[in-house]
């Protein structure tokens, strides 16, 4: 029978006496944490279209006369995540059974309004499980609620190997693979519900994935009648938060639906000249025909806008004595105004169709679109000094004068202005700067006179439109599944630069200052010194089209004592380029390129020893040879359509081994894993030094926009898990989790160097073989105690420790060059090679919750504080600069920028309900 994770559904008790004769069988709802009856807990047989409820004590019997030869239930509980339930009558027996349920409490949707606020700059390197709900499994509970503020991943995979599904639909972007967590932003309501897990295992939808996978299921069917608002108050991203939600339970003749919105704001989050503004709405409806056939739509819309904040150097964090110092902010007309904000705005609408066309044959297909616009804002100048107050040739550390050093050092801690963006200053460099611009728009003889932008604000704008469908054939008989899926999606994606703010001159001039060559440095030589004034495009415009196409079969066999899961699969992924402008230096830059497509196939093997009904042994082992990405095909897809030559394509081998045991007492995860990546390739985007190529490579040695690749990169990743819950009595739990982990770069990977301006390029082989994979600690560990309060709700008190976290390599400190002539037994050699690693942590975290009855109604409380302890010294992230000092060959010349953890922080929320 079908084991969903920690939830062991059947467990052969015998119930008395019982007639080996009879034709009913029997059944007993339980909560799955602490064994109490789920009553009135609505129950369809999908096959017959037998309908019942079970009792107050959660019994609930079907007549065997009335059934065919397999069993398809759909269980659906208030504060229950639904669950399904297919089993051939023979497999069911005379005996009760027990069935199992997860409870979603309203203490979970309040813990994800708690961490959803907790949003980063970086989309792609964002809190893996900002979404996580009720999972079954413990060590993801402690990941999204405990460690999540450290961007903590279980087994240290990157985000790119995660998975992020809604009913059946996979999320993840064609072009990147991100995880659009924005689509969900506050709609805690609408996400609370799913199946959560790591590694590769059984999926109605999908093969899976080598990482986190989070399959969101919302059937407004599912939820009770009720309106609720929630009122929220925190000092953290956001300072407020409201919500309503209304659902109308299960009406008649099968039609639920649902609907609510939200809206969480901050003038100024905790981050000085950050702020937040986001809001969100959900509407859905499920009609049921009859027991076979159903239709679902939902709708979603949560646009949100941010002001961002800064990493920095320990420098800048002392000379401002703030661990908050954000560089993007400055005063203009006496309020804060931040250069860099980010906007999301993705409405999106799922229709999903389910039919159960036989005993033992059901069919699932749906339809999804989504349209996307995000931008990115940040300063930009044309042949001016640096704007920001951060740059490293303005701290005193680059200035070789003491006596400057020491007036610099004075002024950043005196003068606002100096240490924060001076809006007055860039206003009045534009407004100074009076230009006659001859031949604009490539016109003879036109002439622009005006103010001419020295310095303005730029947004980066990257909208899609994105078309998915898929279907979903199941088969079972007695003890066999066979399952056939399939999945195509298509997506446009735009690309393009737009003047947003001029900052008080008249136009700017569109022409790229890393080209030296006049002639070259216009990005369309159909319009040479175009004019762009304000909402204009300007420095780049393409679009990419994308295709993508998979294909899964699955078969399981359902033992007495032993499961077995096979799954094969085979996906296709194809892009295409074209660019609406044409410059000088790349012919291809204009028009269509041709399709680029790969192919890539995997295979899973997984079984469970069902040792009895409380332990259980599982394995996993696959194996996935991934298609590419546009990111790991395109070189600089802003100005030319060229193809990367090496068409290396990701390798993962995955195998773990975990014991399960489970009884009313006491719950033991303990596992083992073992992770294989080979052959990816790895895009970025730095300057380069002008330091590091030789004069015979003019275009990269006098300094360069980089478009960059890394291949033959490999990476180890193994470790332990185990997590543990135990019954105290009077009320008291212990919970217990660890991950020990060692998380290794097992190759020496070669970093393919393209100028982003010209045809020049450069090859170095880096030296990182048994480095650390940066961006999440290798160890942590986590133990709480747990509390009922009398009558209802809870309290925990959580203390965290997290050790072996280390920053991101800076590649350009790992190659011959970076260390030539310096004594390999100095101390100055081994800080080039060394890898830094953050600080061990521990904090402390509380979280309460209570309903209660207040003038007869129905209210929850529930209150979060973080970091609990107030330590305001914790490093949460960081990386090393992608720069270096080739004359001096010091490695503290551009030294690491950092994130710190906010000290003491809070969250109380307040629900009313009716």
């Amino acid at each position: 029978m079908q084991l969903n994770s920690f939830l062991y559904l059947v467990i052969f008790l015998t119930a008395g006496q019982i007639n080996l004769y009879s034709q009913v069988i029997q059944a007993r709802l339980l909560d799955n944490v602490d064994q109490k009856p789920v009553g009135n807990a609505k129950v369809t047989e999908l096959v017959s279209g037998a309908k019942l409820i079970s009792d107050q004590e959660g019994y609930l019997q079907l007549d065997q006369t009335k059934l065919g030869l397999n069993i398809r239930l759909e269980i659906i509980a208030d504060q229950y995540k639904p669950y399904y339930l297919q089993l051939s009558v023979a497999d069911w027996g005379q005996n009760l059974q027990e069935i199992y349920l997860q409870p979603v409490p309203h203490a979970v949707e309040a813990r994800l309004d708690i961490i959803q606020n907790e949003e980063t700059d970086d989309e792609s390197s964002g809190d893996v499980y900002s979404l996580l709900s009720s999972s079954e499994n413990a060590l993801l509970r402690v990941a999204g609620f405990e460690w999540s503020a450290f961007r903590f991943k279980l087994k240290g995979l990157p985000n790119s190997y995660d998975q992020l599904g809604f009913n059946g639909f996979l999320l993840n972007d064609l072009e990147y693979g991100r995880l659009p967590f924005h689509l969900f932003s506050g709609l805690t309501l609408v996400s609370k519900y799913s199946e959560d897990y790591v590694g590769y295992k059984e999926n109605l939808f999908d093969f899976g994935s080598a990482g986190v996978g989070q399959w969101i299921t919302s059937n407004p069917a599912a939820y009770r009648k009720e309106f609720a608002v929630n009122y929220g108050e925190t000092n953290r991203s956001y300072d407020r938060r409201i919500g309503v939600h209304f659902a109308s339970g299960i009406r008649s003749k099968g039609f639920s639906w649902i609907a609510g919105g939200t809206r969480r704001w901050a003038q100024e989050g905790f981050i000085p000249g950050s702020f937040y503004d986001a809001w969100g709405a959900y509407l859905g409806f499920t009609k049921s025909f009859n027991a076979k056939n159903q239709l679902s739509f939902m709708a979603l819309y949560a646009p949100v806008i941010r002001g961002k904040s800064s990493p920095g150097t320990q420098e800048v964090y002392d000379l401002s004595g703030d661990h908050f110092y954000n560089s993007y902010w400055g005063y203009q007309n006496g309020e804060k105004r931040n250069s860099r904000e980010v906007k999301t705005n993705s409405p999106v609408a799922f229709l999903n169709f389910r039919s159960n066309i036989s005993e033992f044959l059901s069919f699932q297909t749906g339809i999804m679109a989504v349209r996307s616009q995000r931008y990115d804002s940040q300063l930009d100048w044309h042949n001016a000094p640096d704007p920001r107050p951060d740059y490293y040739q303005k701290l005193p550390s680059s200035i070789e004068d003491s006596s400057v050093a020491a007036m610099v050092t004075s002024q950043w801690k005196s003068d606002v202005n100096i240490r924060q963006i001076n809006w007055d200053r860039l206003y009045q460099a534009n407004y100074n700067n009076i230009q006659s611009i001859q031949g604009a728009d490539g016109i003879q003889n036109h002439v622009v006179n005006g103010k001419r932008a020295v310095y303005w604000i730029s947004k980066r704008f990257s909208n899609f439109t994105e078309f998915e469908h898929f279907g979903n054939l199941n088969w079972i008989r007695k003890r066999h599944e066979l399952n056939l899926k399939y999945r195509i999606e298509f997506s446009n994606l735009q690309q393009y630069l737009e003047a947003s703010d001029l900052l008080g001159a008249d136009f700017l001039v569109d022409v790229e200052d890393f080209i030296d060559d006049p002639a070259k440095q216009h990005p369309d030589v159909l319009q040479t010194q175009k004019i762009v004034t304000e909402n204009e495009k300007y420095g780049y415009n393409y679009e990419v089209a994308s295709r993508q196409t998979s294909a899964t079969a699955g078969y399981v066999y359902y033992g007495r004592k032993f499961d077995l899961n096979l799954a094969a699969h085979i996906k296709n992924a194809s892009f295409q380029r074209e660019g609406f402008w044409q410059n000088a230096i790349f012919s291809n830059s204009l028009g269509k390129s041709d399709w680029n497509s790969s192919f890539g196939w995997s295979a899973r093997l997984s079984g469970t020893w069902k040792i009895d009904g409380r332990n259980y042994v599982q394995m996993n082992g696959a194996y996935q040879k991934l298609p590419n990405r546009f990111d790991q095909i395109f070189i600089n897809p802003e100005w030319r359509s060229d193809a990367f030559h090496i068409k290396d394509q990701t390798e993962i081998r995955s195998s773990d081994l975990t014991y399960h045991h489970r009884s009313p007492g006491l719950k033991i995860q303990l596992g083992a894993y073992f992770v294989q990546l080979q052959n990816q390739i790895i895009n970025k985007n730095f300057f380069l030094d002008d330091q590091l190529e030789s004069a015979a490579n003019a275009e990269l040695a006098d300094g360069s926009l980089i478009n960059a690749f890394y291949t033959n990169y490999d990476q180890n990743h193994l470790g332990i898990e185990a997590s543990l819950e135990m019954k105290l009595g009077a009320g008291f739990k212990v919970l217990a989790a660890t991950s020990l982990g060692d998380h290794y770069i097992s190759s020496r990977p070669t970093l393919h160097i393209n100028d982003k301006l010209s045809t020049a390029t450069a090859t170095h082989v880096i030296y990182i073989k048994n480095y650390k994979v940066h961006g999440s600690a290798e160890s942590a560990a986590s133990l709480g105690v747990f509390y009922d309060l009398p009558k209802s709700g809870f309290v925990t008190l959580t203390a965290n420790f997290l050790d072996r976290q280390f920053l991101e390599l800076n590649p350009l400190r790992r190659i011959a060059e970076a260390v030539d002539e310096v004594d390999r037994n100095s101390q100055q050699f081994a800080d080039i090679l060394a890898q830094e690693k953050l600080p061990s942590a521990f904090y402390l975290n509380l979280f309460l919750y209570k309903p209660f009855k207040l003038f007869g109604e129905s209210f929850t409380a529930s209150m979060s504080v973080q970091n609990l302890l107030d330590n305001k010294n914790l490093k949460s992230g960081g990386f090393e600069q992608f720069r270096f000092d080739y004359e001096t060959k010091n490695p503290n010349a551009f030294p690491s920028k950092y994130y710190y953890l906010q000290g003491i922080n809070y969250f109380i929320s307040l629900t009313w309900k009716i």
